[in-house]
């Protein structure tokens, strides 16, 4: 995933922390001919092949002048070493890589217009509503929207935050949302996703730069209402037919449904899977996910049990945040059977 945007004379640039040797000599390549000297990164876990690219760049001569990332699990060695070691491109205050407790979003490490001061001629960001979010503050945005913060740290913890909005702010997030719903998922057809968010932040940058206009982007819009519309009825046809209620756990097949090119509408799904799960029982959905056909755990806020403790063995440490993870399996029994002696194995 390689999107780009312009705003004023800043790029912003999306990628995956997974990016490929190929989409990271590409990023190079671009980066040169377009004489991008100076670059920040914004919500990009320290994976290796985040740590190759800033390697990569470096032999072209590009400064990393910014780093910022919320990172989410400690017993991820490889991800800490490697921020050890993009802090010696950097070694300075512009390195703040803080943990999810301190940072519940990575925006609210950013400052508003920075990437200006800094001289930065473009900021790498994560291709969701938080490391756009980022994206947009640190360019001249940041200082004529002083709610980023706010939709990003949302976005990270959901809506149960209690954290209040401004009605352009609910616009923002509203769109953005929706937005996460056009075009396939990212795992059935790439590229196609790739268009159908490029032309979302194309459109949103563009609206923002308007002071919120609606006529810049009208039809856009209505677009998104329409495909969120549709979404949400996907989901709801989901939980009707496959949700399943069973020993502690809520439990629902989107699996099928993705592998066909659709996209739910999470944002609903979850919330309404919340609502029955009571803060007591664990969230379970079944997903065409970065690890294939998997199940993706989500824990309500009084919901005691570790988590990461339901991984299999060759799984351990490979979990996301304390509140959900990603496994990889597409067996509701097994996973089940995981729950209960996890749960055994608390209570004894």
């Amino acid at each position: 995933m390689v999107i780009k945007i312009k705003v004023d004379s800043l790029y912003l640039i999306a990628i995956q922390p997974f990016s490929t040797q190929v989409e990271r000599e590409n990023l190079t390549l671009f980066c040169v001919q377009n004489n991008l000297r100076k670059i920040g990164f914004i919500d990009l876990a320290p994976t290796q092949d985040i740590f190759n690219l800033v390697k990569l760049l470096d032999l072209q001569g590009i400064e990393l002048k910014l780093f910022i990332d919320h990172h989410e699990n400690d017993q991820k060695l490889d991800e800490i070493n490697n921020a050890r070691a993009i802090y010696d491109f950097i070694e300075n205050e512009n390195f703040r890589f803080y943990p999810r407790s301190v940072a519940p979003s990575a925006t609210c490490l950013a400052k508003a217009n920075e990437a200006k001061k800094l001289g930065l001629d473009a900021v790498f960001f994560h291709y969701d509503i938080d490391g756009l979010s980022g994206a947009l503050k640190m360019s001249f945005l940041g200082q004529k929207y002083s709610w980023f913060d706010s939709v990003a740290n949302i976005a990270e913890k959901g809506p149960a935050t209690n954290i209040s909005l401004t009605s352009d702010a609910k616009k923002y997030l509203h769109l953005m949302q929706a937005g996460m719903n056009v075009g396939p998922p990212y795992q059935y057809d790439s590229q196609k996703r790739n268009i159908a968010l490029q032309e979302l932040y194309f459109n949103i940058a563009l609206w923002l730069a308007h002071d919120q206009d609606d006529t810049v982007i009208a039809d856009f819009i209505d677009e998104l209402n329409e495909v969120n519309e549709q979404a949400t009825e996907l989901s709801y046809q989901i939980i009707l037919n496959t949700l399943k209620k069973d020993d502690g756990i809520i439990f629902v097949d989107c699996y099928e449904i993705m592998n066909q090119g659709k996209r739910p509408n999470f944002q609903y799904l979850k919330r309404e899977l919340f609502k029955m799960a009571q803060d007591f029982m664990l969230v379970a959905i079944r997903v065409l996910g970065h690890k294939g056909d998997q199940i993706s755990i989500f824990k309500p806020r009084d919901f005691d049990l570790d988590i990461p403790k339901l991984l299999p063995a060759d799984e351990a440490g490979d979990w996301h945040i304390d509140a959900r993870i990603h496994i990889r399996t597409n067996n509701f029994s097994a996973f089940k059977y995981n729950y209960l002696q996890a749960v055994t194995a608390l209570t004894h």
